[in-house]
C-alpha cells in the first residue's frame, strides 16, 4: 500500500460520531476493573503498562492491541469507562513517539497485526476515550491513530497471512474511513483488504472465521455508508463466509468450541449475520469449516468430521460433537485451555476432552515436540438428511482400528441416536479387550442424575424440561468430574460427564439423548 493521507485537512476528529462495534464478556471486564488483565496464558495485576519482563510477544501484541477494551465496554459503567480512557492514556504517555521507522520488526507493540488491533479498538470505543477530554487532551489520541494508520499503510502486508494479515489490513481500511483527514488512504487500504479476504477461510476455528468476518462486515458497512467502492474480493468473500457462519450457528446463537475458540461473545455472530442481510440468510451446504450440522426443531447437533489443525491451536476432537437445545448447551466440549496454567493447555487439547471415543486411554493424534499434531486421516460420510457420520485412522497404526461415529436426530429434534464402532482397515473387529471410553460433557447448567449404573442418566435443562440419556448395551454408565473453560473466569469451572465403559469386543455401542 501507498500512503496517500491529506495532511492539510483536520485531523482531529472522526468522519462520524463513533459507535462500540463490540461488546466482551463483562466478568472480564470486571476483572479488570479490579486491577486484573488476562493474557494470553498470563494474568498481570495493576497497571498493564509497566515492566512486565515475563509477556512473551504474543501476550505483548495482545495487551497493546487494546481489544481488552471490549470487556470494559460490556460492564458500560463510569468507572469502567474512566479506567479505558486512563489507560490509552497512560499508553500514549510511554509512546509519545509513535512507530519507529526502523526496529518496528523486533517490538510487538508495532506489529502490523498489532497497530491494527490498536486502531480498530480505539475507533470502536472512542465514544469511550473521549469524553471530558478538550482539543488538545484528545489530539494526542488522533495523532497516535492517525500514526498507527501510516504504519500500517506501508507495513501491514508485512503482517503473517491469516488472522494477522486481515487484522492489519482491515486496521488500516476501516481507520482510514473513520478518520478525518485520511481520505487519501481509503481506496489503497479496501484494495489491500481485498487482497487479503480470502485468507479469512484459512482456519477450523470457527470463532476465528466469524472475528475475521467481522471485520469485512465492518469494513464493507462503513464503505456503504461514505459511498466508498466495495472490491469485488471483499463482497466475495462476504458471500462465502456468512452462509458458512449460519451453517455453524447452534440454536443458542454460538458457534462451536473447536480447536482454540469459543462459542463467540454472545450476540457477536447474530450480529454479523444480520449485517450481512439476505447473504446470511441462506446456509452453507455440506461440511462449514469441516464441521456437519443437524438442525431440527429447537435443537442443533454439531459434530466434527475433518482433520484437526496441526498448529498449536489444534485439538484432537474429531469425530466430537456438541448438542444445543434452544438457549441451553446440553452436550458439549470441554473448551480451550491454552489461557490457563499447565496442565490444562495440553489436558484440553486430548480427545478425553471432547465428546467422543478414547481407545486404550490415548488420543486419537498424539502432540509432537513444536506442540502441533501429528496427521490423522478423517472421513465424512455422504450427507444424508437428519443425519451425521464418518470415521478417523487415528489409532489405526498403533492399534489397528478405525472409529466410525454416526448420528441421527429426529424431525422434531426431540431424540438423537449414536452409534459407535472400532474396525480395522478390512472391517473386522481386533484387539477385543482394548479398554473403549466414551465421553460425554455436560455444561454446568445441565443438572444430571444417575438413574442406575446400566440404566441411563436424566438431565434436566434450566428450563425444567428433561432429557435422557440411554445406552442399548449392558456396559456401565457413570457420572464424572469434567471440567468447563469459560472465557472471563480464573480458571475451569466444575461440571459432570456421562461415561461409558465397554472394550473393543463388545462394540459397536448405540446410545441415545431424548426429551422425556
Amino acid at each position: 500500500m501507498q500512503q496517500h493521507q491529506d495532511r492539510t485537512a483536520d485531523r482531529y476528529g472522526f468522519v462520524q460520531r463513533p459507535e462500540t462495534r463490540w461488546l466482551g464478556v463483562p466478568s472480564r471486564g470486571a476483572a479488570i476493573v479490579g486491577g486484573r488483565l488476562a493474557l494470553d496464558g498470563v494474568t498481570l495485576c495493576g497497571d498493564p503498562f509497566g515492566p512486565n519482563p515475563e509477556l512473551d510477544a504474543a501476550a505483548l501484541s495482545e495487551l497493546h492491541g487494546f481489544r481488552w477494551l471490549d470487556d470494559l465496554a460490556a460492564i458500560g459503567t463510569p468507572e469502567a469507562r474512566s479506567l479505558g480512557q486512563t489507560r490509552v492514556l497512560g499508553w500514549l504517555s510511554r509512546y509519545p513517539g509513535g512507530p519507529p521507522a526502523e526496529g518496528w520488526r523486533r517490538a510487538p507493540v508495532w506489529w502490523p497485526q498489532t497497530a491494527g488491533r490498536r486502531v480498530l479498538s480505539w475507533v470502536s470505543h472512542g465514544g469511550m476515550l473521549l469524553p471530558g477530554l478538550d482539543r488538545s487532551e484528545a489530539a494526542p489520541i488522533f495523532d497516535a491513530l492517525h500514526a498507527d494508520l501510516a504504519h500500517l499503510m506501508r507495513h501491514a502486508q508485512a503482517a503473517p497471512p491469516g488472522a494477522a494479515r486481515i487484522e492489519a489490513m482491515a486496521g488500516a481500511a476501516i481507520a482510514a474511513m473513520s478518520l478525518r483527514g485520511a481520505e487519501g488512504d481509503i481506496a489503497p487500504a479496501l484494495a489491500a483488504l481485498a487482497e487479503a479476504a480470502p485468507d479469512a477461510f484459512h482456519t477450523r476455528r470457527p470463532e476465528g472465521l466469524l472475528e475475521r468476518t467481522a471485520l469485512l462486515v465492518w469494513a464493507a458497512e462503513l464503505a456503504d455508508e461514505g459511498g466508498h467502492p466495495l472490491p469485488g474480493a471483499i463482497r466475495a468473500t462476504l458471500n462465502s463466509a456468512l452462509p458458512v457462519l449460519r451453517g455453524l450457528r447452534h440454536a443458542d446463537g454460538g458457534l462451536p468450541r473447536a480447536h482454540g475458540g469459543g462459542a463467540g461473545v454472545p450476540g457477536r455472530l447474530d450480529h454479523v449475520l444480520r449485517a450481512g442481510g439476505r447473504i446470511a440468510a441462506r446456509v452453507a451446504e455440506g461440511q462449514a469449516l469441516g464441521f456437519g450440522r443437524i438442525a431440527r426443531g429447537r435443537t442443533t447437533v454439531i459434530c466434527d468430521l475433518a482433520p484437526p489443525p496441526r498448529g498449536p491451536l489444534g485439538h484432537a476432537g474429531a469425530l466430537g460433537f456438541e448438542v444445543t437445545v434452544g438457549e441451553h448447551p446440553l452436550v458439549v466440549a470441554c473448551g480451550s485451555g491454552r489461557r490457563l496454567p499447565a496442565p490444562w493447555p495440553e489436558a484440553s487439547r486430548a480427545t478425553a476432552a471432547h465428546s467422543s471415543l478414547v481407545l486404550d486411554n490415548c488420543s486419537l493424534t498424539r502432540l509432537r515436540p513444536d506442540g502441533a499434531l501429528q496427521p490423522v486421516s478423517v472421513v465424512a460420510a455422504p450427507a444424508v438428511p437428519g443425519q451425521l457420520a464418518g470415521w478417523h485412522d487415528g489409532w489405526l497404526a498403533s492399534h489397528g482400528v478405525q472409529h466410525h461415529r454416526s448420528l441421527r436426530l429426529s424431525d422434531d429434534g426431540l431424540s438423537l441416536l449414536g452409534e459407535d464402532q472400532l474396525l480395522s482397515a478390512a472391517g473386522t473387529q481386533d484387539g477385543h479387550d482394548l479398554q473403549v471410553t466414551l465421553h460425554f460433557h455436560l455444561h454446568p447448567h445441565i443438572l444430571a442424575h444417575l438413574i442406575g449404573p446400566a440404566e441411563g442418566v436424566t438431565l434436566t435443562l434450566p428450563t425444567g424440561t428433561a432429557w435422557q440419556f440411554r445406552s442399548a448395551s449392558d456396559a456401565p454408565l457413570a457420572l464424572e468430574a469434567s471440567a468447563w473453560v469459560e472465557p472471563g473466569h480464573p480458571g475451569p469451572l466444575a461440571t459432570q460427564q456421562i461415561t461409558l465403559r465397554t472394550s473393543v469386543g463388545r462394540m459397536p455401542v448405540s446410545w441415545s439423548f431424548a426429551q422425556v
